[in-house]
């Protein structure tokens, strides 16, 4: 959706007209399941994927406009996002999804009418040169990729082929993005690529331990159903809007560099309290189940905040005028491959440990090296701090990471420009006002410095 709304603008304007779209069906979607008393199971997927479809989206689009407004601002300033959620939680729901629709039809996002555009069809200018048509492209294989990989999950049943397959897609797209985007981006994607691979995920197995009956794990902490996700769930949410206020309190004005390696490494630490709740060590010193985990995850989500601002202030001030939603899509994509992979790195870990819990009776020893597990998956996103100083810039987050002279072009430097590109060439790129901007590959440009 990045590539569609920034490539095809309606009625002049790039996101407005999507998000309201999507807000439509959103309604609709929650309307139904609120009605409807039986519901099929593809008409309530189809419902649920609409609904999270409208989420995504307003998340991508608010979050590139953030991008436009945060790089004409002295210092980063935080954009603060809610999300809300039997028959009767999906009628009290919809309105909050109907909230959108003020701000959007209110044009507060800002955004100015495309001069000359039509009513509907695709912006034709962002597709001339290689800057603006090159970030379409790799978008596209991102999705493309991510579609690949939900239907290999569907078809097949092996995690050890779908991690080798995730982790082909991943590596390939991470590929394409450092051979054709400028290296500033390249290396933060890359960066952020490796922390989401390295942090396998055990969520499934942690979901069984905390939640089996006493018939199917004697020692385990017994949580209901509603604890586990709606409570720590709430707190977890209140605690990601007491990080990012602490960020904006004590942290903004730190290095890349040192707010990263920190943030990183507290991170870590916080996770591996986990550990002592799978070797319920907890319990041995008198702390009950339902504050130590109420009280971990809320240190988790307040120390993982601090370490994902720091990306959300680079990525802004790195995305190229005009680009924003499909740059964001794109970086946002790599980051899901990376993910994927580590879900399916974590499902062939617990096979091997031999954690296969299934919600069966006494499987006490399916959770023997649950442990083993959590601390490999909280040591796993410290790794990519040993390349920090490689992929990360040293300055200040108020510091500007592009000049104003390549500051529009995404592919600038890239490898592409300086192995491929030499001798194209140059192409003109018409501006609002009617004018032509002459765009040289950086091929012919380094060609020309040289010779003189």
């Amino acid at each position: 959706m990045g590539l569609v709304s920034d490539g095809f603008p309606l009625c002049g304007r790039r996101k407005a007209p999507y998000l309201l779209l999507a807000t439509l069906a959103s309604i609709g979607a929650f309307l139904f399941l609120a009605c409807a008393e039986t519901p099929s199971m593809r008409s309530s997927t189809a419902c649920l994927f609409t609904i999270f479809f409208q989420m995504a989206l307003a998340d991508l689009l608010v979050e590139a406009k953030y991008s436009e407004k945060v790089k004409a601002l002295p210092e980063p300033q935080l954009l603060e996002r809610r999300s809300y959620g039997p028959r009767i939680c999906y009628a009290a729901a919809f309105p909050f999804a109907a909230l959108l629709l003020w701000p959007v039809a209110r044009n507060h996002l800002e955004e100015e009418r495309i001069m000359g555009s039509r009513v509907c069809g695709p912006d034709l200018r962002m597709w001339k040169g290689s800057s603006g048509f090159i970030p379409f492209m790799l978008a596209l294989a991102s999705g493309l990729s991510a579609i690949g990989l939900l239907v290999s999950s569907l078809l097949i049943q092996s995690v050890v082929v779908n991690f080798l397959l995730a982790l082909a897609l991943g590596l390939t797209n991470q590929g394409l993005v450092c051979f054709f985007l400028r290296p500033e981006i390249a290396k933060i994607s890359g960066f952020f690529f490796l922390q989401s691979v390295f942090h396998i995920g055990t969520h499934g197995a942690a979901f069984y331990f905390f939640t089996d009956t006493k018939e199917q794990y004697r020692e385990g902490p017994h949580f209901s159903y509603q604890f586990y996700v709606t409570g720590i769930g709430c707190v977890a949410a209140g605690c990601s809007l007491l990080g990012a206020a602490c960020y904006n309190l004590f942290a903004k004005t730190w290095t890349y560099r040192s707010l990263l390696t920190s943030s990183s490494l507290a991170y870590a630490l916080a996770n591996g309290l986990s550990v002592l709740a799978y070797k319920r060590i907890n319990i041995k010193y008198g702390i009950p189940d339902p504050i130590f985990m109420l009280a971990s995850n809320a240190l988790q989500t307040v120390l993982g905040q601090l370490s994902w601002m720091p990306m959300t202030v680079m990525l802004a001030q790195l995305v190229p005028s005009g680009l924003e939603s499909v740059m964001y899509a794109l970086l946002s994509a790599s980051m899901s491959l990376g993910f994927a992979i580590a879900n399916y790195a974590g499902a062939l870990v617990l096979n091997q440990l031999g954690v296969t819990p299934r919600g069966a009776t006494e499987e006490d020893a399916k959770f023997d090296n649950l442990w083993i597990a959590s601390l490999i998956s909280a040591c796993g996103p410290v790794v990519p701090l040993l390349l920090v100083r490689i992929l990360i810039p040293a300055g200040r987050q108020t510091d500007r990471l592009l000049t104003d002279a390549d500051g529009g072009s995404a592919t600038a430097g890239s490898l592409y420009q300086r192995r491929c590109a030499k001798g194209q060439p140059s192409t003109y790129l018409e501006l609002e006002d009617g004018t032509e901007l002459q765009e040289r590959s950086q091929g012919s440009a380094t060609g020309s410095s040289s010779r003189a």
